[in-house]
């Protein structure tokens, strides 16, 4: 683990050199430049969005920013496994010359794809507002339906179902068939 935080705090020039050459390479040949890295996400969600409500007719409040912030993550955590893969495989002949742990190669590609979540986040400082979402510290305001006078919510409330209220109802169910 020493030579982990050593070698990171070594190559951290390194590391913030090849993200922002990354990173303008990738907005050199574009018309929207960065812009892309919100209307991706953004216009995906406008098609998820019109398929549930307008195709499927379900509706969820807050929807179109849930799927904005899951399609994100979801881009951020793929994007950086598929890319760290090519990075290691591309930089094999340079690997071999130069002492490089590999591990900066992926650490530097989770950086590039960072920094154009985060710029994609701006998007979701824009809609919070426009939805009236609530902000509050719960990750949800569910209280508890199988026991009587149970205020447990958020966290409280998940760890709670899965511990008690799973049991309880798995019970039923079985005595019910």
């Amino acid at each position: 683990m020493k030579k982990f935080i050593k070698n990171i705090k070594k190559y951290k020039s390194y590391m913030m050199y090849s993200a922002k050459a990354t990173l303008k390479s990738e907005v050199a040949g574009s018309r929207l430049n960065w812009l892309w890295w919100i209307l991706d996400p953004f216009f995906f969600m406008l098609v998820y969005t019109f398929v549930a409500l307008v195709v499927y007719g379900k509706s969820e409040p807050y929807f179109p920013l849930f799927v904005f912030i899951g399609l994100n993550l979801w881009n951020y955590f793929s994007k950086t496994v598929t890319k760290s893969v090519k990075a290691v495989k591309s930089c094999k002949g340079m690997i071999s010359k130069v002492y490089l742990p590999k591990y900066i190669l992926v650490l530097t590609t989770m950086l590039v794809n960072l920094f154009k979540m985060l710029v994609a986040f701006s998007l979701v400082v824009v809609m919070v507002p426009m939805y009236h979402v609530p902000i509050t510290w719960r990750v949800c305001k569910r209280s508890c339906k199988c026991c009587t006078g149970c205020t447990q919510t958020g966290i409280l409330y998940v760890r709670h179902f899965l511990q008690h209220c799973k049991a309880r109802t798995t019970a039923i169910c079985n005595d019910i068939a």
